[in-house]
């Protein structure tokens, strides 16, 4: 999937599904991962080019990894204007004495370039996923 990034140049990208395509199983462990607890930690760039980090949500739409944003937050003013992101899964609940069993089936991370849904049909079959009324930003 080629997506066109903020100065107009070709920005290669890997859609989930050619990842799950290509190497099944680590897509399925790090899909798990991220299914696992709700919140997860995103990274953003700032206007100014500074890092920002933010919880956020993400789900699995159809062979999609998708994180989904209230209207107008910063987070999603970040991946409109530079879509370049890091998303890091959170581990769950992860004590001193737990950390080894916590983290037993390893730690997830995912890179790339967000590209925002726009197309009110694709945004309104998207709702059948379970996203609050009133508008959202999806990437």
């Amino acid at each position: 999937m080629d997506a066109i990034d903020t100065k107009g140049t070709a920005a290669r990208g890997v859609a989930w599904a050619e990842f799950e395509q290509e190497a099944p199983e680590l897509a399925a462990r790090v899909r798990a991962r991220f299914e696992r607890t709700l919140h997860h930690v995103l990274a953003t760039l700032r206007a100014d080019g500074a890092p920002r980090v933010s919880g956020t949500e993400v789900q699995f739409y159809g062979r999609h990894l998708t994180i989904g944003s209230m209207p107008g937050a910063v987070k999603a003013r970040d991946l409109q204007r530079d879509g370049r992101f890091a998303l890091h899964a959170n581990p769950g609940e992860v004590t001193r004495e737990g950390a080894e069993e916590a983290m037993g089936d390893g730690d997830a991370k995912v890179a790339g370039t967000a590209v925002e849904v726009t197309d009110p049909g694709e945004l309104e079959a998207f709702r059948e996923v379970g996203v609050p009324p009133g508008p959202f930003h999806l990437f």
